[in-house]
């Protein structure tokens, strides 16, 4: 992996509390986060002069979701070598698909490389952040009573933050273990018990086939099936990995050709021609009739919307899993928890020792609880209500300097989300530089007009794709509005976000 000189923060304490912590500390831009985005943001930032950084992360490493997610199984759907920074490729991934561990040390690797460590400040839970436009500057407070000053506020925090659990009637009272897949505690032994998986989506079919081996008997319970594409994984050898150290030109090429494949997925499967859609769902349809070898099996995991609709899953293990003698699906869903298991949506009752919810994240709560207060005293969540929005997925009109990574409208359902980042990053860093340009006090928004014409152009191309086409995701909202996706290609977006457009922005705080 790449290497820097090490980082150097100017960040200073204003006030100290008695047991010597410090309770105020200052920098220009304060990061919160330590995942793909709060790490990139920093490399990046000093890459184009801005020293004068914290990062705020509230566990006590880094690594976002990928130090949070250790469920059995658990691994990315984006080929390694394209799911990590353009700065830092890494000639020693062990697996085409990078599994949960590989990916929390590529970002231990870029945390150490780049010299971060006296930019961050772990444990530090971010409960509140609110800007005083006199001083032009965000005030963040911490849960243990800490707080930081800084002019620029970077959100680096995620979709997948919060684990959502459906309210389910009675989850409460279930009396055996019970765990979500994101927090998943590996003191719960499986090993003879009855588990119950409820959900049938990216992580249930990691989950399924890494515990069947171990329980007396699975059973997942599926509210509708996805359509799962064959996973094409293979380990890398020690003499291609030793290749990719030796000539990393061998990386860009494999990166390049990665980069081109996962962009056709856009081209054809989600905004391609309707016979071309057809074509694709003739041949997941025929995956699954040939996964399963019985027509009768196979039903219940043909769904009743195009591929593209709901996320396309990757698994080459899932079929065959629920082909297995201790596995049982159940397509009703379900409709009860008792204390002694689940009741179904056909009434039928299944007894169980252990219940793990593969039910997702709460993906329109971007922010999970942190209130972030503008300096007309408005919440952004009350602001953004059932659908967040931010101009190019990055600027929020009325909070200034402000400035969200992954944020509306900018995940993707085909490629790599680092690629976003990055070119999120680049257009924060001159965001950044720009406004600092202006003058000590001065603060940068976009202008309301901005988004809502942003909005209109991002509603009218959903409008002819795939995610619109009838079926209920996660990428919607209860209004059928597609929030969370970015409606283009990847190259799109980049030249979307190449240049920092002042012509939209609204600027405060500058002198006479």
């Amino acid at each position: 992996m790449s290497s820097s000189s090490p980082a150097r923060s100017t960040a200073t304490p204003s006030t100290s509390a008695p047991s010597g912590r410090p309770t105020v500390e200052r920098a220009t831009v304060l990061i919160i986060g330590a995942g793909f985005s709060g790490l990139g943001a920093a490399v990046q930032l000093r890459k184009q002069g801005v020293r004068d950084i914290l990062i705020l992360e509230r566990a006590s490493e880094v690594g976002g979701t990928w130090r949070d997610n250790v469920y059995p199984g658990c691994a990315c759907d984006v080929p390694s070598h394209l799911y990590s920074f353009s700065f830092q490729l890494n000639p020693d991934w062990r697996h085409h698909y990078a599994r949960q561990d590989e990916i929390h040390d590529y970002l231990k690797a870029v945390r150490r490389d780049h010299g971060l460590d006296p930019l961050l400040r772990l444990k530090a839970n971010v409960v509140r952040s609110e800007f005083d436009e006199s001083a032009g500057e965000w005030t963040v407070h911490t849960a243990d009573g800490r707080r930081f000053v800084g002019r620029f506020l970077v959100a680096g925090l995620g979709p997948l933050r919060t684990p959502r659990i459906p309210d389910v009637p009675g989850k409460a009272r279930f009396r055996g273990d019970t765990m979500h897949s994101a927090e998943w505690r590996d003191s719960v032994e499986l090993t003879g018990k009855r588990v119950g998986v409820v959900g049938s989506g990216a992580s249930a079919i990691q989950v399924v086939p890494n515990i069947a081996e171990d329980a007396d008997h699975v059973h997942v319970f599926q509210r509708s099936p996805p359509w799962v594409a064959p996973r094409f994984d293979r380990a890398y050898p020690d003499w291609l990995r030793g290749a990719f150290r030796t000539v990393p030109a061998l990386m860009w090429g494999l990166r390049a050709l990665i980069y081109l494949r996962q962009e056709l997925y856009y081209f054809t499967a989600f905004s391609g021609p309707e016979w071309l859609r057809r074509s694709i769902r003739k041949a997941f349809t025929d995956h699954i009739l040939w996964e399963m070898d019985c027509r009768e099996a196979a039903e219940p995991l043909i769904p009743d919307y195009a591929p593209g609709c709901k996320r396309i899953l990757s698994s080459s293990d899932w079929y065959p899993a629920l082909r297995r003698h201790d596995v049982t699906l159940h397509p009703n869903g379900v409709a009860e928890v008792t204390e002694t298991g689940v009741v179904l949506g056909n009434g039928e009752q299944v007894e169980l020792d252990v219940l793990v919810w593969c039910t997702g994240y709460l993906v329109d709560q971007m922010l999970g609880h942190i209130e972030v207060v503008g300096p007309d005293g408005r919440d952004l969540r009350t602001v953004w209500g059932h659908r967040p929005q931010a101009h190019l997925g990055i600027g929020v009109p009325g909070f200034p300097n402000l400035f969200l990574l992954l944020g509306p409208n900018t995940g993707l359902g085909h490629n790599s989300v680092v690629i976003m980042i990055e070119a999120q990053l680049r257009y924060i860093s001159r965001a950044i530089r720009h406004t600092l340009g202006r003058g000590p006090r001065a603060h940068v928004a976009p202008t309301q007009a901005a988004l809502d014409a942003y909005v209109s152009e991002l509603d009218a191309k959903h409008s002819a794709l795939v995610w619109q086409s009838g079926c209920a995701s996660w990428y919607l909202n209860e209004a059928g509005e597609n929030f969370s996706l970015w409606p283009g290609s990847t190259l799109s977006y980049m030249l979307r976000t190449l240049r920092f457009d002042a012509e939209n922005q609204t600027f405060g705080g500058l002198a006479p």
